[in-house]
């Protein structure tokens, strides 16, 4: 539900900033920067509020220790996501970076709404099924449907691009359906 709710603050931004404001790239980044800050704070005080505020040195310690090395990785995500929009104002303008911005969300929906919730289960649930004795099976079955289901999402959005990018943009923005398909395959 948040990730829905973060998806949806984040688009409604992306068209309010590209197509009212006409911010261009800038825009795409504060809609993403606002979206963010704005779920921090929901799951900052969710979680302050439900398990309150402890200090262990040792955990500290250890989650560092995992979680300093994905820093790197982590910037090169950002960098790999948004550079392609700063090479598109290199090369053409405002306007063609605009649609290719909306495109390329709405071209992300499958990774928002089946690929990241099915990695937070997965992450929990994979040590279970590692233990059991089809365990291979089992991934090599999972493999296959998380893959048909992606493939089958990409699909209808792609057919319902043109419909759905004219009910929540402005005509100049129509464009981007020619994205969606190809940023989604990706």
């Amino acid at each position: 539900t948040l990730d829905l709710v973060g998806l949806a603050i984040d688009l409604s931004l992306n068209v309010y900033f590209i197509a009212a404001l006409r911010l261009g790239v800038v825009g795409v980044l504060y809609s993403s920067l606002i979206a963010s800050v704005t779920m921090a704070a929901v799951l900052s005080t969710t979680t302050l509020w439900e398990v309150g505020i402890r200090f262990s040195a040792a955990k500290l310690v250890a989650m560092l220790r995992y979680g300093v090395p994905l820093i790197p990785m982590t910037f090169g995500l950002f960098v790999l996501n948004f550079s392609d929009r700063f090479f598109l104002q290199g090369y053409t303008n405002l306007e063609t970076v605009g649609v290719y911005a909306l495109g390329y969300k709405f071209g992300m929906m499958s990774g928002v709404l089946i690929t990241s919730p099915f990695l937070q289960f997965w992450t929990a649930y994979m040590y279970e099924v590692v233990e059991r004795p089809d365990a291979r099976e089992v991934i090599a079955r999972l493999q296959v449907y998380l893959t048909l289901l992606l493939l089958a999402f990409t699909l209808a959005l792609s057919i319902f691009s043109d419909e759905l990018l004219r009910v929540v943009s402005p005509p100049e923005y129509w464009g981007a359906a020619h994205v969606i398909a190809i940023v989604g395959l990706a």
